[in-house]
């Protein structure tokens, strides 16, 4: 059975190969985001247009539609469970 300084020891020697492992996937990842992946600026006036009209949607989406269907799936949940509480009766010990 190795003691805890051996293992200790077995351990710092797998340091260049975790080294050596990082190094090489800091270098591929650099490879895979160069600057020619990267979008380019739209060029063209449908470019441009396509562009407005994402930014417009994605807007609608974040600031009007999203939190209307928040409030209406809040508000129809407490609704449920006030019905539920007219037949059922108020949540607690019998009475």
């Amino acid at each position: 059975m190795m003691s805890e300084f051996e293992s200790g020891l077995r351990n710092i020697s797998l340091l260049p190969t975790v080294v050596q492992d990082v190094s090489l996937w800091c270098r591929f990842m650099q490879r895979t985001v160069d600057n020619s992946s990267r979008k380019r600026k739209p060029q063209t006036p449908e470019e441009r247009q396509e562009k407005k009209r994402e930014l417009l949607v994605f807007l609608f989406l974040a600031g009007i539609l999203f939190p209307i269907l928040a409030v209406l799936v809040v508000s129809g949940y407490g609704f449920a469970v006030w019905i539920f509480q007219i037949f059922a009766g108020p949540p607690g010990p019998p009475s």
